[in-house]
């Protein structure tokens, strides 16, 4: 696989974890951010898990995403 093609990966790949940093930020809440509104729902406002249950769900959405991003790295990486 050529090397562009690995780097442009890794690029979009980092910015979509920067996002999902902007979330964890927002639902701690850590800061407050206008364009990632502050809220303890989750499935499109059905389930209200409370502030204990977002500040449960934050990290491990940002974990699981970049654990699953460096996984993905690494498989493409070794073709």
């Amino acid at each position: 696989m050529p090397a562009i093609v690995l780097y442009i990966a890794a690029f979009i790949i980092f910015m979509h974890d920067l996002v999902q940093l902007l979330y964890f930020v927002s639902y701690w809440p850590i800061a407050e951010l206008e364009e990632v509104p502050y809220k303890t729902t989750l499935l499109n406002g059905r389930w209200d898990i409370g502030l204990g249950g977002i500040r449960l769900f934050a990290p491990a959405r940002v974990c699981d995403n970049v654990l699953s991003h460096i996984t993905l790295f690494h498989l493409t990486a070794s073709v």
